[in-house]
């Protein structure tokens, strides 16, 4: 049990309650294991005001797409990564994309923030 997370979803629920017929929009996001796991036991009311049946599911990048982000954060870094290196990379997260809490094109950023600091460990 996290007091700090109970915290804020206790202020949320009261400040949703607080003041009926205002207009507000709650956005809350995570993966849906732990979105349920929370909404049974942190606040088991969450879940009637947000049902998880009408959740909209964000789908996780194919590799097409994986390969054309990892191209566009390489370029912008300035970073020149032959297309057989990042075919390689994206198989990488392919096989990631399997595993529980992927994280979809974040997993790009720790791909290339890891490539950095190994240039940066080989050029010393």
């Amino acid at each position: 049990s996290d007091p700090y997370g109970t915290a804020v979803i206790d202020t949320l629920v009261e400040q949703i309650q607080a003041r009926p017929g205002d207009d507000r929009a709650v956005v809350m996001l995570g993966y849906r294991k732990e979105m349920e796991t929370m909404f049974k036991n942190v606040n088991p009311g969450l879940s009637r005001r947000f049902q998880l049946e009408q959740a909209y599911v964000f789908p996780d990048y194919d590799d097409a797409s994986l390969l054309k982000i990892l191209r566009a954060k390489a370029r912008a870094s300035q970073l020149s990564i032959p297309i057989s290196v990042a075919k390689l990379a994206v198989r990488s997260l392919a096989r990631a994309r399997a595993k529980p809490n992927f994280g979809n094109g974040g997993a790009i950023d720790s791909i290339l923030s890891q490539a950095k600091e190994r240039m940066q460990k080989r050029d010393g």
